[in-house]
């Protein structure tokens, strides 16, 4: 199970870019963002605001990867 936590304050309306929060339950669950590794467990990555797709994909040993579209 993939949970993502997407931030909501005055401050969308003036900043580029969103922090987005990755759950991804156990903590050796790897998680990924276009491809780049960029935590385990949890993690906050800092996303542009822009049209563009963003991949999130999380990777556990014994389980098919599973992927987000954001």
């Amino acid at each position: 199970m993939i949970m993502l936590l997407l931030t909501n304050c005055a401050t969308i309306l003036n900043s580029r870019f969103q922090d987005v929060t990755i759950y991804a339950g156990d903590r050796d669950t790897e998680i990924f963002v276009n491809d780049e590794k960029v935590g385990s467990g949890t993690a906050t990555v800092k996303m542009e605001r822009n049209l563009q797709t963003q991949q999130i994909r999380v990777e556990s040993e014994g389980y098919k990867p599973e992927f987000r579209v954001h």
